[in-house]
Formats: structure tokens, sequence, C-alpha cells
């Protein structure tokens, strides 16, 4: 787990050190950001990543590092719930059907083209703030591309560059979710994050203060898993999950029946006030 240590005050909220400039830069980036397509745009500062993994803290890519921008762009509703597509079809075998799906709807349309179009956002904010002198770099969301062969979660052992989800959790975005994943109180789950690293000071936004996940009352994500891979911690804190109160096993997860539909803890979440009707 990660032990998340920003700076408290007495009361023990987050401490928050404003000024004008910091907060015009942190406006417009999260215009332009907006402007573009983005969903949703958090802060972070980078004293949140206390505690990161050896190696894959904000710092050890941008030594000055001061901040962590972590973008969001939710997965279109008809994409996540497919599942019934093509159920009255008679031209395609039925090992087809669950190819399109899965593969021609779902990973093309909420895992693939989310991930460039994020990376597309975070490369305008970086040259932003590369031409105002901050260096900055857009860390590649999860691996997946329209247009060339890319690193795969395998060839990292899965375990992630950067981890785009703390980075969305410590930005004020959400909080972790039974699931793992980062619900946000908009769209659940039904997010794909990735994140900017930058010497800029830019202004935080506060963390969440408030359960998102419905935790015991609902374990669907849990109940639903086709291999079983989410285990709860046994040390999981109280209060909000700032850190992931589960573990994943991620070679069971890639290793579901090759019948089994993608992303089943995501689909059954019922987290999510902007959802469009079926």
């Amino acid at each position: 787990m990660w032990p998340m240590r920003a700076p408290r005050s007495k009361d023990g909220r987050s401490v928050r050190v404003s000024d004008p400039v910091s907060t015009n830069l942190t406006a417009t980036l999260k215009e332009v950001a907006l402007r573009e397509g983005v969903s949703l745009i958090g802060v972070a500062s980078v004293d949140r990543f206390e505690g990161a993994p050896a190696g894959h803290g904000p710092r050890d890519f941008i030594a000055r590092a001061e901040a962590v921008i972590s973008l969001g762009i939710k997965i279109p509703d008809a994409v996540v719930d497919r599942l019934e597509y093509l159920a009255n079809d008679t031209q395609y075998t039925p090992e087809i059907q669950h190819k399109v799906r899965e593969t021609h709807i779902y990973t093309k349309q909420g895992y693939a083209l989310p991930n460039l179009l994020l990376d597309e956002v975070a490369y305008r904010l970086t040259l932003i703030l590369e031409a105002r002198g901050y260096r900055t770099l857009p860390v590649p969301a999860t691996a997946a591309s329209y247009t060339m062969p890319d690193i795969s979660a395998a060839d990292l052992d899965f375990f992630g560059l950067f981890s785009h989800r703390h980075a969305a959790v410590r930005a004020g975005l959400g909080e972790f979710g039974y699931n793992n994943l980062v619900l946000t109180p908009q769209f659940g789950p039904r997010v794909r994050f990735t994140s900017i690293i930058t010497a800029a000071p830019l202004e935080p936004d506060p963390l969440v203060t408030a359960e998102i996940c419905q935790r015991d009352d609902c374990q669907k994500c849990l109940d639903s898993c086709p291999s079983k891979a989410i285990t709860l911690r046994p040390d999981r804190s109280d209060g909000i999950y700032y850190d992931t109160p589960s573990r994943t096993y991620a070679r069971g997860c890639n290793n579901r029946p090759a019948d089994w539909p993608l992303g089943t803890c995501l689909r059954v979440c019922p987290v999510g006030d902007a959802r469009t009707a079926l």
C-alpha cells in the first residue's frame, strides 16, 4: 500500500498554499483540458506521493517535480454495457460475436481510443508548461495504441511505470473502491486516467472527504469476478480509501475464462451520478 503523507493543519485538513501565479496557471491548464474533451482534471502536490514504490514516484522522473496533473476521460456507458449486443444476430458465430463486443467495441472504444485521447491532451498541456519554463513529463497512458506496437502489461510484469490511479486519488478526483479502481462521484469507475508530472508549482485540489465506494453494502465487484482475483486487505484502514483496500491478482485477472467479458468489476459497479439510460 502507498501510505499517503499529505501535509495537515491542526484540524486534520490538507494544507493548501495559494499564490496568484500558481492559481492562474492551474486555471488555464484546466480550461484547455476541458475544452479538448477531458472529462475530469485535478492536481496533486508532489508531497502526496511520499511512500511511492522506489523508482516510481514523481521525483524519480522529474527531480524538481512540484505537482502531478491527473486527467480522466469517461468511457461511454453504451460501450461498457455491451453484453446484449448481437443477441438476435444470425450472421456471426458466437465466437465472432464475442470478439466484436470485447475487442472491436470495448477494447477499442473503451480502452485504446480513450488512452490515445488522454495522451494527446497530456501532450498539449506539457507543451504549455514547457513553454513557460517548467520541465514536464506526460506519462503514457496504460499500454494500448492505434498507431504503433506498445509495451504490454506483461512486459512490465503487471507493475505500472507510474500509478495513474494513485495520482487520480491524490488529485481529488475520487477514492479507491473495493475493485481497486478509482471511483469518481460523477462516473464511478468508468473513467480512464493518465498523468503529467511537472516542476510547475500548481494549485493542488482538495482530497475527497466523503466515501464513494458502497463497501460492504455492495461487494458486486468481489462477487462477480470470474477468476476471484480481488481480495480485501485485512489491514485496510477506516475512512476514505486513498490507498487500495484490496489486492488484485493481475495475472488471474488477465487469465480469466476466454468467453468472459472484459472489465466485469467496472461494469457491475453501481456508483456514478451521470449514467445514461440503457
